[in-house]
């Protein structure tokens, strides 16, 4: 039998970052490698410069054999093999207070020892974690199509006497994860040269509120809803004034990556590679090239995108491409994000991924029958937040999509919530006073109109547009739905405010998104709003817009200057057009007599485009423009673009209420 080596751990400095990371005051970490290469190298074999070793440090499989899965009724005479669980293989916490002898002693009473998986216990044990196996291995087994049958699969009187071992801390199977998007068929993709628009329609419809059946396709519908061309303008002209050009480094975790020439991104060196569309999707909404005249914009011009590929294994139990093949196992995302932590300067990580309940196994795992699930997903969830201890000690944020499980538009509705789709999730909505940190992020996906779509989960912190958004996939683009979709949103603006702020802490991050998130409709959790955010970190930040001449003072300078771009606006409708009916295309054909003869909105070119975003739109409604609909909400204030001027007015000698107020008294009126 492997016995539990004395060195193999450290207990002694792992558990005190532990319990750092449970103290509520959180002071500075204990370097969880500090002292450990020795004993690493004693116990598992693996030598202690394989640590800064760009080689693969956990491999992938290809293998199915070790899967533990439920036969499901696909609705014809076949059924499908889905897999939940690896067989015979568990993940053990032991408790803090525990030595080298009792956790010996709790293996020999239980038949385990340790598993030959040196790679991934390595970077376990430093949160007390080890992958164990029963010395006589489980036989594989199949059951039937029942709910309650199912439920069985996660019913393990091994586990159960586990988790009533006073020296185990959290004792989990190690489940199947995989991405939280929804797959749309290859002729619900839209075509044209609408898909990356700009333009802004009503300025007293906001750019959320126009369903595709109007003939609206554009797939950055969600970065002009959540503000962020405007939040973009007030950081760059930030970054101009202190002559910064920060880059911030973003980790993705997700199935895979493929190239594009749209997307930059540096690879994880220690985990095998393996190309996937999903990962390339979610990394395009964060960063893909800015700027650069095609493909798309990512919603941060400052990310670098660090690529963390997890899939281990291509099943065979889904019909169609690829991409619904691939899985990960829990113990490979845990060691990964654990290996992920020793990498410098990294600030977020986004993770869209989840079990998946309701795409492979049509269940809700809140529901009768599914109790031993529920404690599955919450001791996995411990173990997470020992995770994000280390992470929180180190400055990181995460962001985890909500999940697609829910069913809001079924006959009967599914309505499942968040904390069942992920331990990820479950570990950042439990926080509790063993667990205060807070530097985890849940996102809800919503939709055009602005409410959750149907088959986003419950109990997120916010929401962020997650259906019909167009992004990067290998060699080419593609418009997908999903929370894995809407969390990059989020992720990406946590960028922005790091650009903004560089001092700026996980703590203060979350809160800043979470206050700058406005209400939403349907039930959603409150949606993002990335000029609000920036205004709830620092209540001065407007200025940077409203400060027109880049003098540092906003006076009567800046007025003269709104005054001469709102006159040049008259007669420019966004989009270029007389009209925008409601059932018109965005995009229409453009004359002569409405294409701008100067840049107005900062773009670098004199289009039709100029009246939507232009450096006048001071309160993100995509227009400037007097109509008092245009009057949004900013910091708790309802402002209108001119409004914005007297918010943030520095000039202590000329009142500003002392100012004419006529924008443009020569214009014809509208």
């Amino acid at each position: 039998m492997l016995g539990v080596n004395p060195c193999t751990l450290g207990f002694a400095t792992l558990f005190l970052v532990i319990c750092l990371g449970e103290n509520t005051a959180i002071a500075e970490p204990l370097d969880p490698y500090d002292a450990l290469g020795t004993k690493l190298e004693r116990a598992y074999g693996v030598p202690p410069n394989a640590l800064a070793s760009d080689s693969p440090q956990i491999t992938n499989t290809d293998q199915n054999d070790d899967l533990k899965q439920v036969q499901i009724d696909t609705g014809d005479a076949a059924q499908t093999q889905v897999p939940v669980r690896r067989l015979s293989t568990y993940m053990v916490q032991f408790a803090p207070d525990a030595d080298l002898d009792e956790i010996q002693q709790v293996l020999d009473a239980h038949g385990l020892r340790v598993a030959d998986e040196p790679q991934k216990n390595e970077q376990l044990s430093q949160i007390g974690t080890l992958i164990v196996e029963p010395i006589v291995p489980e036989i594989a087994t199949d059951t039937g199509t029942e709910i309650g049958e199912i439920g069985e699969v996660f019913v393990d009187p091994l586990i159960q006497r586990l988790r009533a071992d006073p020296l185990v801390r959290s004792a989990v199977p190690d489940l199947v994860i995989s991405t939280q998007k929804i797959p749309r068929p290859p002729n619900d993709q839209p075509t044209g040269p609408d898909l990356w628009d700009w333009s802004v329609r009503d300025a007293c419809v906001p750019a959320f509120a126009h369903p595709a059946s109007a003939g609206v396709r554009d797939g950055n519908w969600g970065l002009k809803a959540a503000r962020f061309p405007t939040a973009w303008r007030l950081v760059a002209n930030r970054l101009a004034i202190e002559s910064r050009d920060p880059e911030i480094k973003v980790a993705v975790l997700d199935a895979g990556f493929e190239t594009n020439a749209d997307l930059d991104f540096d690879l994880f060196p220690r985990v095998e590679h393996r190309p996937h569309s999903h990962g390339t999707h979610v990394a395009g909404i964060i960063g893909a090239t800015f700027d650069n005249g095609r493909g798309i914009d990512g919603a941060s011009p400052w990310a670098r995108i660090l690529a963390v590929p997890h899939a281990r294994q291509q099943v065979d139990h889904v019909e169609g491409n690829i991409e619904e093949k691939v899985i990960g196992l829990q113990s490979d995302i845990m060691a990964t994000l654990i290996m992920l932590l020793q990498e410098p300067d990294v600030r977020v990580v986004n993770v869209s991924l989840g079990y998946n309940w309701k795409k492979f196994l049509n269940i809700d795992p809140g529901g009768q029958g599914f109790a031993s699930l529920r404690n599955d997903i919450s001791n996995t969830g411990i173990m997470v937040q020992s995770v994000l201890g280390l992470a929180a000690a180190r400055g990181i944020l995460f962001v985890s999509a909500a999940g697609n499980d829910s069913g809001l538009d079924q006959p009967v509705a599914l309505d499942v919530n968040a904390q069942w789709a992920s331990p990820l999730n479950w570990a950042a909505l439990n926080r509790n006073e063993r667990f205060p940190v807070d530097n985890a992020i849940v996102v809800e996906a919503i939709d055009r109109s602005g409410t959750r779509a149907p088959f986003s989960n419950r109990g997120g912190h916010v929401s962020a547009p997650g259906t019909g958004i167009q992004s990067t996939v290998g060699g080419g683009i593609k418009v997908d739905d999903g929370t894995s979709m809407a969390a990059p949103h989020v992720t990406a603006l946590a960028t922005l405010l790091i650009a903004y702020d560089p001092a700026i802490t996980h703590v203060e991050i979350a809160r800043a998104i979470r206050t700058g998130a406005r209400p939403a409709e349907g039930g959603a959790a409150p949606r993002i709003d990335a000029l609000n955010t920036l205004v709830a970190h620092d209540p001065n930040a407007l200025r940077f817009l409203a400060d027109l001449d880049a003098d540092g003072q906003v006076g009567p300078a800046d007025v003269a200057l709104f005054k001469e771009q709102w006159r040049k606006l008259q007669g420019l409708m966004p989009g270029g057009n007389a009209v925008a009916e409601a059932d018109e295309p965005l995009v229409e054909a453009v004359t002569s007599a409405n294409i701008a003869t100067e840049d107005l909105n900062g773009d670098g070119v004199a289009d039709r485009n100029e009246a939507s975003w232009p450096l006048i739109d001071l309160n993100g409604s995509g227009v400037a423009t007097d109509d008092a609909c245009d009057a949004v909400v900013i910091g708790g204030k309802r402002l209108a673009d001119y409004d914005v001027l007297g918010a943030t007015w520095t000039n202590q000698t000329i009142p500003f209420d002392s100012i004419d107020a006529e924008l443009c008294p020569d214009c014809p009126q509208q």
